[in-house]
């Protein structure tokens, strides 16, 4: 008796064991076609938005990207290869067109003098929300020790401008305009000429540029030479006319669609001193090389409202991708120089920080809330590209100065080191505007040419000749 007892409870707990396992496996396949369902939902969803955003791109590798290469936690990125060819995008701007300091001068004395009606607005404001709150507490019976001020999220801490109530409203006068960073005196002549001697396998060139064309360029024989102006670029022409490099870089993600996948962006002061290979940019299978410094961009810098204001992009910048991807990171700057750039990785840049780079397109001129675009984008592809290469940095960066500019000059046509590009970076002293085009001395002109002559002697197809 006592056997076949013992028996028979074996028997139901066999059969209790089996009705567990079959409902476990039924709750376990209803989680996950629910996972599946809602995954489903979420890519297409994500598909829409990103195709809303970027009609240019190419629909069906946008679709493949989005629904076959990331999860929902986009953390499984395969960006699209199809590079049969690289293109080269410029940034240019003729700053010492008097017509573009006319309106530059026109947007930084209006934007000074909004700026400081809004702070007197928020002042008010602030005053009424103190009274306020004083005749509420004294209709509770609190007694007023003094003033509580409210925290500031670190976070949120973009535009810290805002709160300054000494802030002086600075006008400046044509005579008064002096900013290197829009001055021209032909470097991208020089560099495009540099672009031919040792950069031959770019297909095509494209320039980026605010309506303007440069005096020396023949339209009528341009050869691989396009020009994309600001108004075809941005999406809200409401950010325009625009003297930030930030607000132009920002919008990239809208490119034509005739601009190659892979690509690779410089600025006017950047120049290919040496021959260079697609390797040197690329791998075989066209996945990134990056170019990083030992620069150091944490979000916890002491002091960073006290710092230059490139370097508060850069924090700031840092502070954005800490709070998108949700953890703290210390973070290596980018180099100075020739940045390689992947339309596709673009769009997920542009998915990811919608909101951020609509702000910073919106900066007229550089602010502290701006993102640094090819730090940010190298962070992007570290994270989401499938493999990638670390390079030694390939760029040495110059500032030619008034006093040191022959020495530089000289150590730029020896390269000792070897660099493969180098970007000279107008510092010089600033003359009267109304004495010269660029505001230069003509010795300093005179000795800047005669070295570009040197090193790239060669003239290109699309230049006039007088």
């Amino acid at each position: 008796m006592i056997f076949k007892k013992l028996n028979y409870n074996n028997n139901n707990n066999k059969i209790s064991y089996i009705y567990v396992c079959v409902l476990s496996l039924f709750l376990i396949f209803s989680f996950y076609s629910l996972m599946n369902k809602n995954k489903f939902r979420f890519k297409n969803d994500l598909l829409n938005d990103i195709l809303n955003q970027h009609d240019s791109f190419d629909i069906e590798v946008t679709k493949s990207m989005i629904i076959k290469g990331r999860t929902i936690v986009m953390d499984s990125l395969k960006e699209s290869r199809y590079c049969e060819y690289i293109d080269l995008v410029y940034t240019w701007v003729n700053g010492s067109d008097p017509k573009h300091i006319e309106s530059r001068i026109y947007y930084h004395n209006l934007e000074q003098i909004q700026h400081k009606e809004k702070l007197k607005k928020l002042k008010e404001q602030k005053l009424i929300k103190e009274e306020l709150l004083k005749q509420e507490q004294k209709k509770k019976g609190y007694r007023i020790v003094g003033e509580k001020k409210e925290k500031r999220d670190d976070d949120d801490d973009y535009d810290d401008d805002d709160d300054d109530e000494n802030f002086e409203v600075k006008l400046i006068s044509y005579e008064e305009e002096e900013s290197q960073r829009f001055r021209d005196y032909g470097s991208l002549k020089y560099s495009l000429r540099s672009v031919r001697k040792n950069v031959p396998w770019i297909r095509n060139i494209y320039i980026v540029t605010a309506n303007q064309i440069p005096s020396w360029f023949n339209t009528s024989n341009s050869d691989n030479i396009k020009f994309i102006f600001h108004e075809q670029l941005y999406k809200n022409k409401e950010d325009l006319p625009t003297f930030n490099s930030n607000s132009i870089e920002s919008n990239f993600w809208n490119l034509p669609e005739e601009v190659s996948n892979c690509f690779l962006y410089s600025n006017d002061d950047l120049f290919f001193r040496e021959k260079v290979e697609v390797e040197d940019f690329f791998d075989n299978e066209y996945y990134h090389n990056i170019f990083e410094t030992d620069e150091i961009i944490s979000s916890w810098t002491p002091n960073a409202k006290k710092k230059d204001l490139w370097t508060r992009t850069l924090i700031n910048t840092n502070k954005i991708l800490d709070k998108t991807w949700h953890f703290s990171e210390i973070r290596k700057n980018a180099q100075h120089g020739v940045q390689v750039f992947n339309k596709e990785m673009w769009s997920i840049m542009s998915f990811d920080l919608k909101e951020q780079l609509s702000i910073t397109s919106s900066n007229r001129f550089r602010k502290p809330n701006d993102i640094q675009i090819p730090y940010a984008y190298n962070q992007f592809v570290k994270r989401y590209s499938r493999k990638y290469k670390k390079m030694k940095q390939n760029n040495q960066y110059y500032a030619l100065t008034n006093d040191d500019y022959k020495n530089i000059l000289s150590e730029v046509s020896f390269n000792q080191d070897g660099y493969k590009t180098i970007c000279l970076n107008d510092l010089f002293q600033f003359e009267n505007i109304t004495n010269s085009q660029s505001g230069l001395k003509s010795d300093i002109i005179v000795d800047i040419t005669n070295f570009f002559e040197s090193l790239f002697p060669a003239p290109s197809p699309y230049e006039n000749i007088y």
